[in-house]
């Protein structure tokens, strides 16, 4: 065994005073930080909008799997939904337009009226 010389005591004694003091200084502001919410009972509120993929793009086939296929024959049928939305929605939009631009048509001609 061998004796403590006095840097080792010395060594032993700055590590017990860092130690003392950063047990010291954690205590403190645990003890003054009064500004700090709990974290346990948080919450989150958030809006979101599922966004699905579209599996429908193709229609049924009569084919069946492996079957062979001749020069001609119909492989696919494209789903015609998506298309007839976009139109609907594109007419829309255009009749939509079409009466703003009457009314304002009316409008400027009650202005040059005047």
């Amino acid at each position: 065994m061998m004796p403590h010389t006095g840097t080792t005591r010395k060594s032993l004694a700055d590590c017990s005073i860092v130690v003392i003091a950063g047990a010291i200084v954690t205590s403190l502001v645990a003890f003054f930080d009064t500004d700090s919410t709990s974290h346990d009972d948080a919450s989150v509120r958030a809006n979101f909008i599922a966004i699905g993929r579209k599996w429908r793009t193709l229609g049924p086939t009569a084919r069946k799997d492996n079957a062979f296929v001749k020069k001609g024959d119909l492989l696919f049928e494209i789903d015609p939904r998506d298309y007839q939305y976009a139109l609907k929605q594109a007419l829309s939009d255009r009749t939509t337009w079409n009466n703003g631009l009457s009314i304002r048509e009316e409008n400027c001609g009650r202005d040059s009226a005047r």
